[in-house]
């Protein structure tokens, strides 16, 4: 038989495994949430009044590949649309 020390230190090992592995269901079920909402979330663009304007920006390559193949997926859209949506949502967010 295991002496005391040796069996509460058993113990409060087995504590310790079970906080930690409470603490990543929790995470593990956050993931798996974000990532069906990430894959089911269907585009929802406002209808923004008003004349368009124009404007100048300059954009890294890669975002631009992006951007314009996410406007192709997307060409029920129009390209101002998804930009005045994509920066409404980012200053909604970052307020």
């Amino acid at each position: 038989m295991l002496a005391t020390p040796q069996l509460n230190n058993c113990k409060a090992i087995a504590k310790v495994i079970m906080e930690i592995n409470g603490k990543l269901d929790e995470v593990y079920s956050w993931y798996s949430k974000e990532k069906n909402l990430i894959e089911q979330e269907e585009l929802k663009i406002n209808k923004f009044e008003g004349n368009p304007i124009n404007r100048t920006f300059k954009l890294y390559p890669h975002i631009q590949n992006q951007f314009k193949k996410f406007c192709e997926e997307h060409n029920t859209y129009k390209v101002q649309d998804i930009i005045s949506q994509a920066l409404y949502e980012f200053m909604i967010k970052y307020k």
